[in-house]
């Protein structure tokens, strides 16, 4: 089971896709926004992050800084309406795991999720496994 936070400052949206990620037996979490999701990612260890980019308290490439500061492995998804190139490369070369526009489709979203899941415990037992190579 994976811990999702979502980011969005629609409620509806992030009801809706709580209720799509709960159909992978994912633990969901919602944040209204940056200052928010702050509190979130430092209180608890999430798998993945969803972010909308254009939120009334600061982007979503302020929640991706903020997630990689807290777990440099946490994979942040972007899923917005205001989707451009510009943003697409731009979040992907701050480490974004995935890009996707809106509207979207519940199971390409429910796709993402898990592989982002996937990516961030990759990540972290690699990381794991390097500390105890250096330890011997």
């Amino acid at each position: 089971m994976s811990r999702i936070l979502i980011v969005d400052d629609e409620r509806s949206m992030r009801r809706i896709l709580s209720s799509n990620l709960a159909q992978d037996n994912h633990t969901v979490a919602e944040a209204d926004g940056l200052t928010e999701a702050r509190a979130r990612l430092s209180a608890i260890q999430f798998d993945a992050v969803i972010t909308d980019q254009k939120m009334a308290d600061g982007q979503g490439l302020d929640v991706l800084a903020c997630a990689r500061e807290v777990d440099p492995a946490l994979s942040v998804v972007f899923l917005t309406a205001y989707a451009t190139v510009e943003l697409a490369v731009e979040s992907m070369r701050k480490g974004a795991f995935d890009f996707i526009t809106k509207p979207f489709q519940p199971e390409v979203v429910r796709a993402t999720a898990r592989r982002a899941c996937e990516h961030t415990w990759l990540l972290r037992e690699n990381n794991l496994l390097k500390l105890t190579v250096n330890r011997l």
